[in-house]
């Protein structure tokens, strides 16, 4: 699915910014600041710029809302077999460190409403602007650590991932009251 601007919502912490598809990619993230090279850049170049994506298999449909009051957004997803929703949010960054640096964490939070949900999970960071492709390693606990350079950034999840090459994926079946991807 290709999207338009029209197709995004943001989210955000003050100190970075997110967008957020319909489809369920973030395809722009700079880290750790709004004006630091970007993570993940989809949105400026589909097939390079890297994304982060939990959309269901095969046909769905979905819509983006905000909860009230709140930068929090949810994309809810509908399939043949049932429906779920994805929660997204970054948290508030931790006061600075030694290093000057404000630690955060994007959630990506999964529910299933209704029946149940193969989901596709694919993770593809692309570090400044889509022009190095960090090295994956799975870490022990289910999750990868993407390195290139000095920049560092991970990925913790409950179900198991597949590394090939700069990308990490997988898939399973959610059903309501799973708790589980």
């Amino acid at each position: 699915m290709s999207n338009s601007i029209s197709d995004y919502g943001i989210i955000g912490n003050l100190q970075s910014v997110a967008l957020v598809g319909r489809d369920g990619a973030i395809d722009w993230l700079c880290l750790p600041h709004t004006d630091s090279p970007s993570v993940f850049a989809a949105i400026l170049d589909k097939e390079r710029g890297g994304t982060f994506s939990v959309t269901p298999e095969g046909e769905w449909d979905s819509t983006l809302s905000y909860l009230d009051d709140s930068n929090v957004l949810t994309a809810r997803f509908r399939t043949r077999s049932g429906s779920c929703t994805l929660t997204d949010f970054l948290t508030l960054p931790e006061p600075k460190g030694e290093d000057g640096l404000r630690d955060f964490v994007l959630l990506r939070l999964i529910k299933v409403d209704r029946g149940r949900v193969r989901l596709r999970v694919r993770f593809s960071p692309r570090f400044d602007y889509g022009r190095v492709i960090p090295h994956l390693t799975p870490h022990p606990g289910r999750g990868v650590v993407a390195r290139a350079g000095s920049d560092t950034l991970a990925l913790s999840c409950t179900g198991g991932l597949s590394v090939t090459g700069g990308d990490a994926g997988g898939c399973g079946s959610c059903s309501r009251g799973s708790g589980r991807f």
